[in-house]
């Protein structure tokens, strides 16, 4: 590891932990995305392009949308882009309140429904167990704070110990990349500590 991967992987620790210390995150249950349905975008003599996000990315979706709306009788051809959300559909002229009506169709019956994440049972009891060690770790934190009368927290007690540890690697050992690395880490952590 290079002397600034060192620096930048420790920056980024020592952020981590002072935010957990400091209960700055919190872990909050994903909100239900409203899709936008099937809107008409573009609309010439026998074609039309349509876009979608619930096709976005959804390869299933779209193919099943072209199996089945390519055997109707007025489309002519439809070509379905999973990775835009494209629908283009070519049908005869003649045929364009029928393709309005399955442009409806679809709207009312395929993607008029709001999608929420689904999120799995292990994934709530990850966002759980976080929340339970963020207040383990707050009280710990208070309860070092009221034992030294404000003097020290959990973030300044792992700092000193990165800085001693880090300057005894230096002077006894020679090691200066993970030495100096201790030492970012613990003035990451101290970053927002004050003394007054």
């Amino acid at each position: 590891m290079s002397y600034m991967s060192g620096l930048m992987l420790g920056a980024s620790l020592g952020k981590q932990i002072h935010d957990i210390f400091s209960n700055k995150k919190t872990y909050e249950k994903p909100i239900a995305k409203t899709l936008e349905p099937l809107v008409l975008k573009h609309k010439s003599s026998g074609r039309r392009r349509y876009y979608c996000d619930a096709l976005i990315n959804n390869t299933d979706l779209a193919a099943l949308l072209e199996e089945k709306l390519n055997k109707l009788f007025f489309v002519v051809n439809i070509q379905v882009n999973p990775q835009t959300g494209s629908v283009l559909l070519f049908y005869k002229e003649e045929d364009s309140l029928r393709i309005d009506a399955l442009a409806a169709f679809l709207i009312q019956r395929v993607f008029s429904k709001s999608v929420e994440p689904q999120v799995s049972v292990k994934n709530e009891n990850d966002v759980q167990a976080r929340q339970k060690m963020s207040e383990t770790v707050s009280w710990m934190n208070q309860k070092v704070k009221e034992k030294t009368a404000g003097l020290f927290d959990l973030s300044s007690i792992a700092s000193f110990l990165f800085i001693i540890r880090g300057i005894r690697k230096i002077i006894l050992y020679g090691q200066t990349p993970s030495g100096p690395q201790m030492l970012w880490w613990a003035f990451s952590l101290l970053r927002g500590w004050r003394l007054v």
